[in-house]
C-alpha cells in the first residue's frame, strides 16, 4: 500500500474549517448570497487543489507497481526461498491496494467538500477513517518489511533489469521511512492525548 503524504484523518479534521453546514442561511447573521456563493467557489477551489495534490503524489507510484508486476520478466517472478509469495505477488498487492484505498479517500473526499449537507455526524467518519487508517498503517509497515526481505534478501536481484532495480530499491527506502514517520506521528498523538 502506497505511504500517502495526505492521510485522510488529517483532511477530515481540516475540514472543520470549512464545514458546509458553515453554509447554512441564518436568519440573524448579515451574511449575503454573494458571500455564500464565494465560500463555496473557495471551498471547491481547495477541493481541486487537495484532489490534484493527491492524484500526484500516489497515482505514479500505484501504476508503476502494476506496470513491473504485470510487465517485468527480469526478476520479479523469482521464489523468494521458502516464502510463498515473489516480489511480484508484493508489487501486486501494493499496486491494488494502493488502487482501492485511493479510490476510497477519493470517494470520501468527493462527499465531504460537494455533497456533505450537515445531515451526519463528523465523529462517526473521524471515527471511521481513524480506525481503518491504523489497520492499513500497520498492513502497510507489515507489507513494506516483507517486500524489503524479498528484494534485499531473498531474490538474486543482480539478475533486475536496471529500470525495476532502481525503481523497487528507491521506493522500498521512501515507503520505509513513511512508515517510520507515521510510526513517529502515532507515537506523537499518544503523547498529546495523555
Amino acid at each position: 500500500m502506497h505511504s500517502s503524504n495526505i492521510d485522510i484523518k488529517t483532511i477530515i479534521s481540516e475540514l472543520n474549517i470549512l464545514n458546509v453546514s458553515d453554509t447554512n442561511i441564518d436568519l440573524e447573521s448579515n451574511i449575503s448570497n454573494d458571500d455564500l456563493i464565494m465560500k463555496n467557489k473557495s471551498k471547491k477551489t481547495i477541493y481541486f487543489f487537495i484532489l490534484i495534490l493527491f492524484l500526484c503524489l500516489n497515482v505514479p507510484l500505484i501504476v508503476t507497481d502494476l506496470y513491473y508486476a504485470y510487465n517485468d520478466t527480469s526478476c520479479v517472478n523469482q521464489p523468494a526461498g521458502q516464502l510463498s509469495i515473489n516480489l511480484k505477488d508484493y508489487l501486486l498487492v501494493e499496486g491494488w491496494i494502493g488502487v482501492i484505498v485511493n479510490g476510497f479517500i477519493l470517494l470520501i473526499l468527493n462527499y465531504l467538500f460537494l455533497k456533505y449537507d450537515g445531515l451526519i455526524d463528523m465523529t462517526c467518519i473521524l471515527v471511521i477513517s481513524s480506525i481503518c487508517h491504523m489497520i492499513l498503517t500497520f498492513f502497510d509497515i507489515i507489507w513494506n518489511i516483507i517486500g524489503a526481505l524479498i528484494f534485499w534478501n531473498l531474490i538474486d536481484t543482480s539478475k533486475c533489469d536496471k529500470g525495476i532495480y532502481n525503481y523497487v530499491f528507491t521506493t522500498l527506502i521512501i515507503k520505509l521511512i513513511f512508515n517510520f514517520m507515521k510510526l513517529l506521528n502515532v507515537n506523537n498523538n499518544k503523547k498529546h492525548q495523555n
